[in-house]
């Protein structure tokens, strides 16, 4: 091999043995959670305007309590008398979706409950009121209390990550968000998060459609002049790049013929805004980090729940535009499902830490360690090969960025096809797969007819809509992204 991140297997071992878990993110999260009014710190209001996202909130008449502090700053209020919201939508797709919920184009209702979180002007806009010591209600208490917990994640210490990723950290990102207590109509969530592209969003109470999270989108969209012309219109804002990945994976047979999966990723971190110290990263809910360092060894506090996907590593310090840095993590899990000699990769599944700050495109050098009697296919384009004893080591990397990568291996038949005017293929296709989901289904209860010439099928459609997408779009980043995959079956 010409390129190893490790020379030692036992390197994942022993790196095991130091997992890290800051203290900073636990503390920070326990002040989250417990968000409450503060006897000592409330203020009479009238007519307090708070203009955000294109959304006019006024505090016409009543009561403002402060809510308790996070890492020392002043974060969150509650508001309880006469108030009214005003939203207009600047899109007419935004402005019918609002209709459906509101029965008209633009929101403007009367609230007599508004909580605040906020990490943007706010805090400094309040300084205007004057606070003294008084008596908190119980049902504001309540209120707030059973808001919080409608943003508490499904997993211990877990959190809503819009909200968590703007109280983690310790400078103002202009993250701003309002619960209304309507008068006539359920309550309504009003969010400026930067961290996304289309940051000014309306949610909703979610129906029990929305399994894994209690508030659902209305209508989001980009704030007016806002977003730098060059800002791409993808989910995250463009804040920190991931430019390449080095990853050394390795499967190894257990007793009971599943594979192990155990891996160490070695990402490129280069800052395009100011950023942290807390990264958001994704990371499949079956997989447990073992560890993390930086460039020059030092140990990368991170936090992970157990079943969820929600990574946050802390960096040294704040990132600054123009900053770099190396992370390295070192993590396993039960990754890799077994149908006969198929095993099942979720082709979404984050098998590496995934960049929530930014554009997903990266450059892949990808080494894999698996058992030698079954091929392994990949991203990218094999630039190495080596059998030692039962071990087949091969080595795949991708020419031009790309927003995905995946593998698999199995008991494979090659299929190579060449139409004219679009790229070759080989299809990848394990019949012994396809059996052992034909009969699962057929027990229960479901019927999948065998399709002949599957390879065939597969490799026509490929093409035909890699034909299309150029004809459509004639892009050649488009072109040489597609280029570069191989289906599986």
């Amino acid at each position: 091999m010409t390129v190893r991140l490790l020379t030692l297997l036992s390197a994942v071992a022993l790196f095991r043995a130091d997992t890290s878990t800051s203290n900073d993110y636990i503390d920070r999260y326990r002040e989250i959670n417990g968000l409450a009014p503060l006897p000592e710190q409330i203020a009479a209001v009238t007519n307090f305007v708070l203009r955000r996202g294109g959304a006019e909130i006024v505090l016409s008449q009543g009561t403002l309590y402060l809510l308790s502090p996070v890492g020392g700053r002043t974060v969150g209020a509650v508001f309880r008398g006469a108030g009214r919201i005003t939203l207009h939508p600047p899109h007419p797709a935004e402005q019918e979706a609002l209709r459906r919920l509101v029965g008209s184009a633009a929101l403007n209702d009367s609230v007599d409950e508004v909580i605040l979180i906020f990490s943007d002007s706010t805090a400094n806009q309040l300084r205007s009121l004057t606070f003294a010591a008084g008596d908190v209600p119980g049902d504001v208490r309540g209120d707030v209390r059973d808001f919080i917990g409608s943003l508490r994640g499904r997993k211990d210490n877990t959190f809503n990550a819009s909200v968590l990723g703007a109280l983690l950290n310790d400078e103002p990102d202009g993250f701003f968000l309002a619960h209304l207590r309507r008068i006539n109509g359920s309550p309504l969530v009003f969010q400026i998060d930067p961290a996304i592209v289309e940051s000014v969003q309306l949610l909703k109470p979610a129906s029990m459609m929305h399994y894994g999270t209690n508030w659902s989108v209305v209508t989001q969209f980009v704030p007016a002049t806002s977003r730098p012309n060059n800002e791409p219109m993808w989910r995250f804002r463009h804040r920190v790049a991931t430019p390449r990945y080095q990853i050394e994976v390795w499967l190894k047979p257990t007793p009971g013929m599943d594979l192990d999966f155990e891996a160490v990723a070695r990402v490129i971190l280069s800052a395009r805004a100011a950023t942290g110290p807390w990264l958001y990263f994704g990371l499949d809910p079956e997989l447990t980090i073992d560890s993390a360092r930086w460039g020059d060894g030092t140990e990368a506090a991170t936090f992970k729940a157990k079943d969820d996907d929600d990574t946050w590593v802390r960096a040294p310090h704040r990132l600054a535009p123009g900053d770099s840095a190396v992370l390295t993590v070192f993590y396993h899990g039960n990754l890799i499902d077994r149908y006969d000699n198929f095993f099942f990769i979720d082709p979404g599944a984050d098998w590496f830490p995934s960049n929530r700050q930014g554009d997903e495109a990266a450059l892949f050098d990808l080494t894999y360690h698996s058992p030698a009697w079954y091929p392994i296919a990949s991203v990218g384009e094999r630039t190495d090969s080596s059998l030692d004893g039962k071990v087949m080591t091969t080595r795949w990397v991708t020419k031009r960025p790309s927003p995905f990568a995946t593998f698999n291996l199995g008991l494979f038949k090659l299929y190579h096809a060449q139409y004219d005017g679009a790229p070759a293929l080989d299809v990848m296709m394990s019949d012994e797969a396809h059996r052992a989901i034909r009969n699962r289904l057929h027990d229960m209860g479901y019927m999948l007819l065998a399709q002949s010439h599957m390879s065939e099928t597969v490799a026509a459609d490929v093409s035909n809509s890699l034909k299309w997408f150029t004809h459509a779009f004639r892009s050649a980043v488009v072109r040489s992204l597609l280029r570069h995959r191989d289906p599986v079956l």
